[in-house]
């Protein structure tokens, strides 16, 4: 009883020991954080500002950097990846930029390894290039330990969102009735603005898609609304220039105007069928994309057969990709749209045959089987006939097997007999006639035996 208390003891310390020793690796382990500073921000078009990438390793020994940085390149845009300090001694694979789609990716090694709290992984620097809220996240991350690398750390992403706005001026304020949001895409093709009235009601307007223009030598007018036709989608910007009281001229107030009439591409649907066990299961994919605003969100509608309840379905929002578990028997329609941000919209439809119940297949041994009624007879009748031909075959082995064990007992029983019956004569009629009485017995014995046992097989050719 004494030693299982020591044993006892000498366990509970050791998980103890044990605990306290790696349990705190592992607890640290799961508090890697990568962040973007400054998390947050207020910036003019055009004006440029630099944003740090930072690592905390919470007492970690951080050997590998790896991520890819997303961002809106409508609104912002990278001018120069490494425009700062950086903790990385080696680049696996040097920051990888692009404008078009919005990302920036790297895997950077650290040798032997760095333990550091807001420590520079980048220092990037950007450029606003259009009002609007710009939200830069990492869409992925792999942070390895150090010097063997392999075990990657769960990481807590830490994302920065910035406001962009036009910058601010003395000019006239101005509004837009038909496109009132200036963060805000429209479908709207003809924009009207409106600016407050002074004295002299004369102004100078510009209307371009670049975010500073010069005023100076353009046609004056007067009033105060102008409405112009947009020529084709994209971001615009108006410049308003009026004349004052003393017939100097204000600073250029500016308005942002995002327009996007056309609708993104048709969603491409893909539909695929997966069977295990006994669950059907319709697995419906779609995508579509937009070049100018982008894809907002998607809707979509799935009608069943037509039966006494259901005659039509409605649209909701959803994602990809949709499933159909067990659907019944018949004709599925599915619809799906794709919304860009202006409010657009493309619609693509699909069928999906669906076979009654008997008639889907069957999994047997990875083949795939009808599972109709008269097939699932046919499946037992086989099954019951291969069981039968099973039985006959081990009955004719058996059968024979028996049959030739009691030839050898007989046999054998048999030459026993003759060896006494011969030792007899022997001892009766004297040597000479015991060899040939001998001889003459094992001739007929080998004789009986070739005529009682199987022939032999044919020589292999």
């Amino acid at each position: 009883m004494k030693s299982r208390c020591l044993i006892l003891s000498f366990l509970i310390y050791l998980f103890g020991f044990l605990f306290l020793t790696f349990g705190s690796r592992i607890a640290h382990a799961q508090e890697v954080a990568l962040s973007i500073t400054p998390a947050q921000g207020e910036f003019s078009v055009g004006s440029v500002f630099t944003v740090s990438l930072q690592l905390d390793t919470r007492g970690e020994a951080v050997g590998l950097v790896s991520a890819i940085l997303t961002y809106p390149p409508d609104i912002v845009q990278i001018i120069d990846p490494g425009a700062g300090s950086s903790f990385i001694t080696s680049w696996h694979n040097a920051p990888l930029v692009s404008n078009f789609d919005g990302t920036m990716s790297f895997t950077g090694g650290i040798f032997p390894g760095i333990t550091v709290s807001g420590g520079t992984v980048l220092t990037v620097l950007f450029r606003a290039v259009a009002p609007g809220t710009a939200t830069l996240a990492f869409a992925a991350v792999r942070i390895e330990n150090a010097p063997e690398h392999g075990r990657a750390y769960e990481v807590q992403r830490l994302p920065a969102v910035y406001h962009i706005s036009l910058a601010l001026s003395g000019g006239p304020r101005i509004e837009s009735p038909t496109h009132p949001h200036a963060g805000v895409w429209y479908s709207q093709p003809t924009a009207t603005f409106v600016w407050n009235k002074t004295d002299g009601g004369v102004y100078r307007f510009v209307f371009n898609q670049e975010p500073f223009a010069l005023l100076q030598g353009v046609v004056e007018r007067s009033g105060n609304s102008l409405t112009i036709p947009l020529q084709r989608d994209g971001i615009w910007y108006a410049h308003i220039s009026v004349q004052e009281n003393d017939e100097s001229w204000s600073e250029p107030a500016r308005y942002v105007v995002r327009v996007d009439r056309i609708a993104p591409r048709k969603p491409e649907i893909t539909i695929r069928r997966e069977l295990r066990n006994t669950v059907v299961r319709y697995h419906i994919a779609f995508s579509a994309s937009d070049a100018v605003s982008g894809v907002d969100r998607y809707q979509a509608r799935v009608i069943p057969p037509e039966d006494a309840r259901v005659t039509q379905g409605f649209f909701t929002e959803t994602e990809s990709p949709l499933f159909l578990t067990n659907p019944k028997e018949g004709i599925w329609h599915v619809s799906v749209r794709a919304y860009d941000k202006a409010g657009n919209f493309s619609e693509a439809e699909e069928d999906i045959l669906v076979a009654k119940a008997g008639g889907m297949p069957v999994s047997v041994f990875g083949f795939l089987l009808p599972r109709s009624p008269a097939w699932l007879v046919a499946y037992a009748m086989a099954l019951v006939a291969l069981a039968a031909l099973a039985a006959l075959a081990y009955e004719f082995f058996r059968h024979h097997r028996d049959v030739r064990k009691k030839i050898l007992r007989d046999a054998e029983t048999a030459e026993q007999k003759l060896k006494r019956s011969l030792a007899d004569i022997a001892r009766k009629y004297g040597k000479s006639a015991e060899g040939e009485g001998i001889q003459q017995a094992i001739d007929a014995l080998h004789t009986a035996h070739s005529a009682t046992s199987p022939p032999p097989p044919p020589p292999p050719r």
